[in-house]
């Protein structure tokens, strides 16, 4: 006789648990091009730490520039202020690693098309 608080094993055929994983790694994967990496986003400055500029990209997390990048310019660097930034990477406390250097690409074209022509010398600032 049964016991009603007992399931009874079925005797149908059951997924193994490597079928089962292999389902849900395939549902949930999602593809990573480098945490939106080359993609050119805002970021507004919230905090400026000892050693780094912490600014809001829109994600669930910050992203993180190093300081030291704007003491070497000579940039003034303030909470509120706008800069355009693409993610490289993510640290090991889960800040996005930011770069201004992939989105200072050039806007003149034409100016570069012109110096190439003439073979002038391009000088970056």
């Amino acid at each position: 006789m049964s016991n009603p608080t007992i399931p009874e094993s079925s005797t149908e055929p059951s997924e193994s648990f490597s079928e089962i994983f292999s389902q849900y790694e395939k549902s949930h994967s999602h593809k990573r091009n480098n945490e939106d990496g080359g993609k050119q986003l805002e970021g507004t400055v919230i905090a400026i730490s000892t050693d780094s500029v912490i600014l809001d990209i829109g994600f669930k997390s910050e992203g993180i520039l190093p300081l030291a990048d704007f003491q070497s310019a000579g940039e003034p660097v303030k909470p509120g202020n706008k800069l355009l930034v693409s993610v490289k990477g993510r640290n090991p406390e889960g800040y996005y690693e930011l770069t201004r250097a992939k989105v200072e690409r050039p806007k003149d074209w034409a100016a570069l098309e012109k110096a190439f022509a003439e073979k002038a010398t391009i000088v970056v600032p």
